[in-house]
C-alpha cells in the first residue's frame, strides 16, 4: 500500500470487528427501481468473484474484508 504501511501490522491501534462496529463498511448501492438492471447485477457478481477478492486481498494486504449479506441481515431488520 502507499507509504508501505499496513493498518493491521503497523498501526498503533486498530479496532477489532465486533457487534458495535460490524456495520461500518462500504456498500454497493443503486437507486430504487434499478436493482434488477443487468449491468448493476453484473457489477455485484464481479466484485464477489473469487479472483477479484484475491486481487483485493493481495492489493490491500488483508485490510479489506468481503461482506456478502443483505442490508436486512446487516442491520437486523
Amino acid at each position: 500500500m502507499k507509504g508501505g504501511l499496513n493498518v493491521l501490522e503497523d498501526a498503533i491501534y486498530h479496532e477489532e470487528v465486533n457487534d458495535d462496529n460490524k456495520g461500518n463498511f462500504n456498500i454497493i448501492a443503486v437507486q430504487e427501481g434499478r436493482e434488477d438492471e443487468e449491468d448493476l447485477q453484473k457489477l455485484g457478481e464481479i466484485y464477489h468473484d473469487p479472483e477479484i477478492q484475491e486481487y483485493i486481498d493481495e492489493e490491500f494486504e488483508g485490510t479489506k474484508v468481503e461482506v456478502d449479506e443483505s442490508i436486512d441481515e446487516v442491520w437486523g431488520e
